[in-house]
């Protein structure tokens, strides 16, 4: 039910479609935001790979990976080799592009700003920023490349149709045990109250729903 509800919410999935033959999954049992990102480097990455995320001041999180000169500040920057960066390049190099949407994904759900969705491979969130949810963390992946990504050389470090068993084994039972299904059960209300607010938001006046997005930042 969390899963349905997540990928109509971001517009992923047609209602009534089964779950199998969306061009997104979205496991729903990570507990929170850094265990989320802490499952995609350990599900499609090997050790001391390189991650390239932006710096800490410029909009980057600990768990993309930051480190000092004379210390790691994060797990991350210890398990894999993390580089801030400044262009984009995934394309050319095969990479794995990760979208953490973790403070705005209730922007992204409202269609009050561009959805990561259309150029990422995988996109990561927690429930309880600006979707205002119970504590816990969410991994959307493809099911099928982006378009023109069997053309690229070389080609990507991860296929798409390996995405989704490499990140659910990774959730369970590599770093995590049991869901905690109340959390997920709270996860798939707050996907239901979004669905609705995000429809009443849509059909506002102008003005109304510029105070609105001031009011969810």
């Amino acid at each position: 039910l969390a899963q349905n509800r997540l990928l109509e919410l971001f517009g992923l999935k047609q209602p009534g479609q089964p779950l199998d033959e969306a061009e997104w999954g979205v496991n729903v049992q990570p507990y929170s935001g850094s265990p989320a990102n802490l499952a995609v480097y350990t599900g499609l990455l090997n050790p001391h790979d390189r991650l390239m995320g932006l710096h800490l001041p410029d909009g980057g999180h600990l768990t993309h990976g930051f480190a000092t000169l004379t210390k790691k500040i994060s797990a991350t920057s210890i398990f894999f080799e993390s580089m801030p960066y400044g262009l984009n390049i995934c394309d050319s190099v095969g990479a794995i592009l990760l979208a953490d949407m973790s403070h705005i994904s209730g922007l992204v759900a409202a269609r009050v700003v561009p959805s990561p969705f259309t150029h990422a491979d995988v996109v990561s969130s927690t429930t309880h920023k600006t979707l205002r949810g119970p504590r816990s963390g969410m991994i959307f992946y493809r099911r099928k490349a982006r378009p023109g990504a069997q053309e690229l050389q070389p080609p990507p470090y991860v296929p798409a149709d390996q995405l989704e068993s490499r990140l659910n084994n990774a959730v369970f039972p590599s770093l995590q045990g049991g869901p905690h299904e109340n959390v997920i059960a709270g996860v798939a209300c707050m996907a239901r109250e979004v669905s609705q607010v995000k429809s009443s938001i849509c059909f506002m006046h102008p003005e109304r729903w510029i105070f609105s997005s001031h009011i969810v930042i």
